[in-house]
């Protein structure tokens, strides 16, 4: 519900990255997410370091099941160019 979009410009003459980014992570029981991995080919290690940095910073609405918050694994989000 909430997520953070890294500027365009802070990605010039870092990267000429065309394709759109994929990242997956897990949104834990408190709606923060945890554990992301870079699954997108990403040739620059500055840009796959500030999409991580900028998806750790999202938060999410829990998921709940039987009235209980747990943990959603295998979730992703595409940074689209």
């Amino acid at each position: 519900l909430y997520t953070v979009v890294p500027d365009v410009a802070d990605f010039t003459g870092i990267s000429d990255q065309r394709d759109d980014l994929r990242i997956a992570f897990t949104v834990d029981e408190e709606g923060f997410v945890r554990d992301p991995v870079v699954i997108s080919s990403i040739d620059s290690e500055i840009l796959r370091r500030r999409l991580l940095n900028a998806v750790r910073r999202f938060r999410f609405a829990p998921r709940f099941i039987d009235g209980e918050a747990v943990a959603t694994h295998n979730q992703e989000y595409i940074f689209r160019n």
